[in-house]
């Protein structure tokens, strides 16, 4: 794909993604866009296809955003590492929540695939977060553990966000600690599985 065809197309979904955070996929046609964008509904299909591969490609760079806000964290700290990585989250939320939200409605209102992709992005943050702590990807109990603990902090924080508390600084040592508990009550369950590494951040993380 062309620099300039691949320019226009993200031009075309960041269009959509401010479209499909103010109304329902259901209530979305292509016809809005097109409107939006100053182009033809037959160019839309030329470069998607269908409304619903449109919408997942919205889904995909919304998704790809955070997981890039999440990557670029830099530090040696594991605790500095995921205390940081929920600043950056709320902050995505603070920037992009009101999209966030919506496109998780849709993925929970029908078969669109947008559900496997919030599923996949989750999948990535939980392996970066097991790397980070030295922790084998394929353990099941921190493989869940990472997982349970993340979808807690996306339901948490989506909470922060509509009600407009608790205060961030607080947000953030709460999920940490929770993170901590949990590892540490993994130790408990198969401590020849544990990694030194992510014992000393969760004991590390409960003295903060």
């Amino acid at each position: 794909m062309s620099s300039k065809r691949e320019k226009r197309r993200d031009q075309l979904i960041a269009l959509g993604v401010q479209l499909f955070a103010n109304k329902p996929y259901d209530e979305v046609v292509i016809e809005d866009l097109a409107a939006a964008a100053g182009a033809s509904k037959g160019l839309l299909y030329h470069y998607f296809g269908s409304k619903k591969a449109f919408y997942l490609a919205c889904v995909r760079m919304v998704t790809n955003r955070l997981v890039a806000e999440i990557e670029s964290i830099d530090t040696d700290d594991p605790v500095g590492a995921v205390e940081t990585g929920l600043h950056r989250f709320l902050d995505f939320l603070e920037r992009h929540g009101q999209v966030y939200r919506s496109l998780m409605i849709g993925a929970s209102g029908g078969d669109l695939g947008v559900h496997e992709l919030f599923d996949e992005t989750r999948g990535v943050i939980a392996a970066m977060l097991l790397d980070e702590l030295g922790v084998p990807p394929d353990h099941a109990l921190y493989r869940s553990t990472a997982r349970a603990w993340i979808g807690s902090v996306e339901a948490a924080a989506l909470d922060r966000l509509q009600h407009g508390d608790p205060d961030r600084d607080a947000f953030v040592s709460m999920q940490a600690r929770a993170l901590a508990d949990r590892l540490l009550h993994v130790h408990r369950l198969d401590p020849g599985a544990a990694s030194p590494r992510a014992i000393d951040a969760a004991r590390s993380a409960l003295s903060r």
